[in-house]
């Protein structure tokens, strides 16, 4: 598990230690780490997987539940951190998870009479992850 063993090197704290879940499929690599607030981030290895999605899942095909939605892809993700913890988080996604700076918007681009908005969105090194804060 290289990107538990890399973000704990690079100062993360760990929350759970690596694991491997397995069934009759193979074998699937976990860990977690601390970031804000009570947020804990999982990196799910599936390399060696070969299942459904993870050990334990079974496919299913006659449950009347069950749908399809037509999700294909999460365009980003929006945390919410503590007051005046923003700028920590972003050098903690920059040095910790080697995420870069995608935009950043403050008052001038998002306000009312009333309120306003400041965010900052990080994104992973290939641009699939982005996470807005």
């Amino acid at each position: 598990m290289s990107a538990w063993f890399e973000t704990t090197r690079r100062g993360a704290r760990s929350v759970h230690e690596p694991w491997v879940p397995e069934d009759a499929h193979s074998v699937v690599s976990m860990a977690s780490i601390a970031t804000y607030g009570d947020t804990v981030h999982t990196f799910v290895e599936r390399k060696n997987y070969h299942g459904v999605f993870l050990a334990g899942f079974r496919h299913v095909t006659h449950d009347p539940v069950v749908r399809p939605v037509g999700l294909k892809y999460i365009d980003h993700v929006v945390g919410n951190v503590g007051w005046n913890e923003m700028n920590a988080m972003v050098d903690f996604y920059r040095d910790v998870m080697g995420f870069e700076m995608f935009q950043s918007f403050d008052d001038k681009d998002i306000s009312t009479e009333y309120s306003a908005l400041m965010s900052k969105v990080m994104s992973n090194g290939n641009g699939r992850v982005k996470l807005a804060m």
